[in-house]
């Protein structure tokens, strides 16, 4: 059992180092980051709370890292995760912070599973990365859920609701998989823009102001979804 408050810097940093077992942390209050990790391989995290810093954990340069029982809550960001691959996080609840609850950039080999991301500015960003997310509820985000030139992701069994702006927004990213997902109370539920072979199916979009929103996107594939019970269901610009 560790604590790390109220530290200058970062509450724990690990640079260049592997094989690493880390549980039961509370870090909070820190000037920086919680848990700052930077050039490390097979790194396992587990029972950790990282609240009120600027950036509760931020991984950098890294593989083979196992992030469990995670929470990251009142921080500038909740979770960063850049420059890595092979990396698999579960069990994580990421909210209030004020930019991001989880982000990725050029993130590879990557699963998300069982997260819970609300009243973030985006619930998960995903930066050109390839990842796999699964069981993910984002309420009350500013956006949900964005894919921002992002490539053969799978995003299966969401809930993404009362988001300010778009419940999932994907941009400039192809061969992207979307299904069985639910999208309500959004000012648009699924915004698709300059991007090309992403498939969509079984989702259910209502009570949001576009149900589906195509901005010149080409090669993207609808079926088996209901688009009910907005203002706009389906729109092409």
């Amino acid at each position: 059992n560790i604590t790390a408050n109220n530290n200058y810097i970062d509450g724990i940093s690990i640079i260049e180092s592997s094989n690493i077992r880390a549980t039961n942390i509370i870090t909070n209050f820190n000037g920086e980051y919680g848990i700052y990790l930077q050039d490390v391989v097979d790194i396992i995290l587990t029972n950790i709370t990282a609240n009120y810093n600027n950036g509760g954990i931020d991984i950098e340069q890294a593989s083979d890292i196992t992030l469990t029982n995670i929470i990251a809550n009142n921080n500038y960001d909740g979770i960063l995760i850049g420059g890595s691959y092979i990396i698999a996080a579960a069990n994580i609840i990421t909210n209030f912070n004020n930019e991001y609850g989880i982000y990725l950039e050029q993130v590879e080999n990557t699963t998300l599973t069982n997260i819970t991301a609300n009243y973030n500015g985006a619930g998960i960003y995903l930066m050109d990365t390839s990842a796999t997310l699964t069981n993910i509820t984002t309420n009350f985000n500013s956006v949900g859920i964005y894919l921002d030139n992002s490539y053969d992701s799978n995003l299966t069994h969401i809930i993404v609701a009362n988001s300010e702006q778009e419940g999932i927004y994907i941009t400039s990213s192809e061969n992207n998989f979307l299904s069985d997902t639910v999208i309500f109370n959004n000012t648009e539920a699924l915004h698709i823009e300059y991007s090309e072979k992403n498939n969509v199916s079984n989702i259910i979009a209502h009570s949001n102001n576009y149900g589906i929103y195509l901005f010149e996107t080409h090669s993207n594939t609808i079926k088996n979804s209901i688009i009910k019970n907005n203002t706009y269901g389906i729109y092409l610009h």
